[in-house]
């Protein structure tokens, strides 16, 4: 099982995530499970924490049905 504390930070818990290929971790303190923690849970505390504009973070290139790639344009 894997299992991290309540104090851990976001980013070390992501990276035990995806090291271990988890969505879930078991939140333990003291020996005795407290929570659980999601990638969405992850995810939704990034978005909440974000102060940069989504076209700073947003993929520009688009892979249409050919194969190529191309920036998007609207």
């Amino acid at each position: 099982v894997v299992s991290c504390d309540p104090q851990e930070e976001l980013q070390s818990v992501a990276q035990m995530m995806a090291s271990r290929h988890k969505s879930r971790i078991l939140v333990v303190e003291r020996g005795l499970a407290v929570g659980i923690v999601s990638m969405s849970d992850l995810a939704a505390a990034n978005i909440a924490m974000a102060t940069f504009a989504l076209r700073e973070v947003a993929t520009r290139e688009v892979l249409d049905l050919s194969g190529s790639t191309q920036p998007h344009t609207h």
